[in-house]
């Protein structure tokens, strides 16, 4: 990477960010920078107060910045209002910027914004909502208005019965809900026992997403941010409540 100036660093793939991310760090290390993070969803804020946290650090130079990209609505538009204030107050604490603008391109050194105005920063990094497959569009599947594939209680293709799909490339119409890792994860178990049912012949189970989940919102320095519907709290606790849970998804998956 010849400077982290020349290059946005996409979340997604997270290997491609691990890779790239200790020599923005390294960068960081060497002078004062300013980070730019494009996306107020939980990865946008939970990327953008890490980021102000290490800033912040021992082995880093003072002045450097954060700015964060919100796309026009506040950050943690999808929470309730009360999370939006605990957010806001937590992005204040880190002396993050907030931009209420949204990212339309990009060029060497700067972002630029839909207002018109050219933003410089060292690294920008993008952690944007999930965005459908290209491909999807010429596939000749059911999709909602947002180019996701549409699916039934069964997570299965509204237009194609031997397709199924959960996660972040489909859509539940029969029952909307948030696009959000947690749903990701628990259609998971479902969308399998259908996949078995539908090769044995046998009858598909519908599943029902939860009405309402628990949402972690780590805000660096071990420091975090919880809600459950209207509910929410925060402080270190809340933070080693997610780290322990975070912890042991990843085991079970390391296990295997």
């Amino acid at each position: 990477m010849p400077g982290a100036r020349e290059h946005a660093l996409f979340v997604r793939p997270i290997e491609a960010f691990g890779q790239l991310w200790p020599k923005v760090a390294a960068l960081g290390r060497s002078q004062p920078i300013h980070l730019a993070v494009v996306g107020a969803g939980a990865a946008g804020l939970e990327l953008v107060m890490a980021a102000a946290h290490a800033l912040q650090g021992a082995g880093y130079p003072p002045g450097g910045r954060v700015t964060l990209v919100t796309g026009g609505p506040p950050a943690a538009q999808n929470y309730p209002a009360g999370v939006q204030r605990r957010v806001a107050q937590a992005l204040r604490r880190l002396q993050i910027t907030v931009l209420p603008d949204a990212c339309v391109g990009m060029s060497a050194g700067e972002i630029l914004l839909a207002g018109g105005a050219r933003l410089a920063c060292d690294a920008p990094l993008l952690a944007v909502g999930a965005q459908p497959p290209g491909w999807l569009a010429g596939s000749g599947l059911a999709l909602d208005e947002a180019g996701f594939v549409a699916v039934n209680s069964f997570q299965q293709s509204t237009s194609h019965a031997h397709v199924f799909a959960s996660g972040d490339v489909a859509s539940r119409v029969d029952a909307p809900h948030p696009r959000s890792g947690v749903y990701a994860v628990r259609a998971g178990p479902p969308l399998l026992a259908n996949l078995r049912s539908a090769l044995q012949g046998q009858a598909l189970l519908p599943y029902s997403p939860p009405g309402r989940t628990l949402n972690l919102i780590s805000c660096g320095g071990r420091y975090a941010i919880a809600a459950w519907g209207s509910l929410h709290v925060e402080g270190h606790w809340v933070w080693h409540l997610k780290d322990r849970i975070d912890r042991g998804f990843v085991a079970r998956y390391t296990a295997i």
